[in-house]
């Protein structure tokens, strides 16, 4: 899994081009809010959740699909 980064893509809410970042934690942030790109899916071992695992699991824990989006604000305050 790549962390770390930055890019500039489509905000289709706003519908203008905006810049993000990615930190070590792995989710793509705004640059100018913070805010998550996407709605982020974390598996239930705190590893965020890859579109290959909806079809796999999680290679970590054997979870079969993400814990609810309320889990991952928990998960991720620093």
């Amino acid at each position: 899994m790549i962390t770390g980064g930055f890019g500039m893509t489509m905000d289709l809410e706003r519908g203008t081009m905006r810049q993000w970042v990615m930190g070590r934690d792995g989710v793509k942030r705004w640059a100018d809010t913070g805010d998550p790109v996407t709605e982020q899916r974390v598996c239930k071992c705190g590893i965020p959740w890859e579109p290959d695992m909806d079809q796999f699991g999680c290679w970590s824990c054997g979870a079969e699909r993400p814990v609810p989006n309320a889990a991952l604000d928990r998960t991720h305050k620093a």
